[in-house]
């Protein structure tokens, strides 16, 4: 991802640093923080406050995050190779409410083309009410994720050799990917 206001790479326009600087803002988000025993996997997990928990009910969609380090979804059905956390990480929200990971495994997508997206390392948050795929652990695992205006594409290199490319449009400040979970 590419900051459309200082064209460096890792970040968007809202959240530059440099035009921040510029133009006398502080940055305005509210960080939350997944917290965990030393026992466990020896890193740290943030989110950031963008409406992850709500009362009116659980949101099927995924979601681009590019405040979130790691993948999470509030339905373990979705994982495949599930592996139970010894202890659970807590995270704690942007607006002090907080959930724990119970666990991870991987999420099989069906795309369009009838071909397979894996994405690996998915954590699973009861609690949450909407699905996240992070873009800094999508882009460590080899996706390229490129953001411009109100769109962003998801690209991926599938098992067979080809690529794959999903495009987003932003919605309420999210980017909602069209992807569909295969249950298992």
């Amino acid at each position: 991802m590419t900051c459309n206001y200082c064209n460096r790479q890792g970040h968007m326009e809202r959240e530059c640093r440099t035009k921040q600087h510029e133009v006398g803002q502080r940055p305005q988000a509210k960080m939350a923080q997944l917290q965990q025993n030393p026992a466990s996997l020896g890193e740290e997990m943030y989110l950031f406050n963008t409406n992850l928990t709500s009362t009116t009910g659980l949101d099927l969609s995924w979601y681009l995050h590019t405040s979130a380090t790691h993948h999470m979804t509030f339905e373990k059905l979705y994982l495949t190779q599930y592996k139970k956390l010894a202890t659970p990480l807590d995270i704690h929200l942007g607006d002090n409410s907080a959930r724990q990971a119970q666990g991870y495994g991987t999420l099989t997508f069906s795309l369009p083309n009838n071909n397979h997206l894996h994405i690996h390392k998915v954590y699973f948050v009861p609690g949450l009410t909407k699905n996240l795929l992070s873009v800094s652990q999508a882009t460590e695992c080899g996706y390229k994720v490129t953001f411009k205006g109100n769109s962003c594409l998801f690209q991926s290199q599938l098992s067979n050799g080809t690529s794959y490319t999903l495009p987003c449009f932003k919605t309420q400040n999210l980017y909602p990917i069209s992807i569909t979970p295969i249950e298992l």
